[in-house]
């Protein structure tokens, strides 16, 4: 293992130790140190085998090396520093990435706000931004969590109108997603909360383990 391999493992071991309070570098250094350790091990799956992280938290990461100059610049200076924020904010064409990092008179967006907001500009492409992000901040009765995921073809059950409609069940709990291109998976909150210490259990992403229950069906 040469010197750099050897930098870039360390750099990135400290920075995704989960007992440090905040990471020593910007998302895209540790992008970067990821591109150069995946190649050393060859594959993203091998390298989380070895540094105990999962390859699809890994790939979140990437997502900072794909994202807009203008957030890039953001990145780099810390003002965006969430892995969750940047990953969801990759699925947002250049003019949204654009104007969600430059908000007008609205508070910035946070990580549950554009998980959410993500899946809904998807099925509403042409509707005005901003009216989706009022409607994502709009209180609501019931809370749902929704993920997404991609190429769901493997579960296709109907469709229609150039979307899935999909179904499955998850343990107690119906799941329902939709998509033309992407699956969208919905949860109440209590699904949510009961699946969330379950995948605590099994020491996994919570995100990572709803797909890997969905693919197990």
């Amino acid at each position: 293992m040469d010197e750099k391999v050897k930098n870039s493992l360390a750099r990135l071991i400290l920075n995704t130790d989960r007992s440090n309070k905040s990471r020593i570098n910007n998302i895209i250094e540790i992008a970067n140190d990821i591109k150069i350790l995946a190649s050393h091990y060859g594959s993203l799956k091998m390298l989380g085998n070895e540094i105990g992280i999962s390859s699809g938290m890994l790939s979140k990461f990437l997502t900072a090396l794909k994202v807009e100059p203008e957030v890039k610049n953001k990145i780099k200076t810390r003002e965006i520093d969430s892995v969750f924020f940047v990953h969801y904010l990759n699925s947002f064409n250049r003019q949204d990435q654009l104007d969600i990092i430059n908000l007008i008179d609205q508070p910035p967006l946070s990580s549950k706000e554009i998980r959410i907001l993500a899946p809904l500009r998807k099925s509403n492409p042409h509707a005005n931004l901003l009216d989706l992000i009022r409607k994502v901040r709009q209180p609501s009765t019931e809370k749902f969590y929704i993920i997404q995921f991609e190429n769901p073809t493997d579960l296709l059950i109907k469709k229609t109108s150039n979307q899935l409609a999909i179904y499955c069940k998850i343990g107690e709990f119906n799941v329902y997603k939709k998509s033309s291109r992407i699956g969208i998976i919905e949860l109440n909150e209590e699904a949510y909360e009961s699946l969330k210490q379950s995948a605590k259990s099994d020491k996994m992403i919570f995100q990572d383990f709803i797909i890997k229950k969905i693919f197990e069906e």
